[in-house]
């Protein structure tokens, strides 16, 4: 939320609680994790902002001191609605970033997680006051936290969760019901796609067999 939006957007945004950067540099730089929900024909341009921001955040020297030296990595969570290709696509432009940026001591490494939304909006049941909220499936090679419960890992029990203190990685897992779907870009991207084509032809004559083909693929 920058100065590309309208004064209109901007007050229906803040009046909900966001906080609302005047650049892209300024998100990039105090931000954590960015999540990208925008229609899924925009989501390129997006992710290509997010590059030029952090290598313009990165170029301006002027007013960082000592303590903005090897700042920690931010992480890049596409959600949008895209093929496994244009979520690839998206993770060979943030590596071709952090290779342009390599050895820069104000660069932020940028971890690229691939990610779909499974589910409709939140909803509040007004009889016991339960929330109905999506699911949120993320793939990469690269998890949010270090302490995280990884399931794919070779090393981690299935059946017990990691004994430590709560980092904010494994804090944002939990808040936004993260389950981990694999350790490649484009298998979460590509199950919601499955998840969209069956949804999308479940009323029809032809689900069952379109049903069929998607668990053979």
């Amino acid at each position: 939320m920058n100065a590309i939006h309208s004064p209109d957007t901007v007050k229906r945004a803040k009046d909900a609680g966001f906080h609302c950067y005047p650049t892209d540099e300024d998100m990039f730089a105090e931000s954590s994790y960015i999540l990208s929900i925008c229609p899924p024909a925009d989501a390129m341009q997006v992710a290509e902002r997010i590059a030029k921001a952090a290598i313009s955040y990165t170029s301006q020297e002027e007013g960082k001191t000592e303590k903005d030296k090897n700042p920690p990595p931010i992480y890049i969570l596409e959600l949008n609605a895209i093929s496994p290709t244009t979520a690839r696509k998206m993770a060979t432009l943030f590596t071709g970033v952090n290779l342009q940026l390599q050895g820069n001591q104000y660069a932020r490494r940028i971890v690229f997680v691939d990610g779909s939304i499974m589910g409709g909006p939140p909803t509040l049941n007004p009889h016991n006051g339960i929330w109905t909220v999506p699911r949120i499936l993320l793939s990469g090679p690269e998890f949010l936290s270090a302490t995280a419960f990884n399931e794919f890992s070779a090393t981690d029990d299935a059946d017990t969760l990691v004994d430590e203190e709560e980092d904010d990685g494994e804090m944002f897992e939990r808040l936004l019901q993260i389950k981990w779907v694999g350790n490649e870009i484009g298998q979460a991207s590509g199950l919601k796609m499955c998840f969209a084509s069956l949804t999308k032809v479940g009323k029809t004559k032809y689900n069952f067999p379109i049903f069929c083909l998607l668990l053979v693929y």
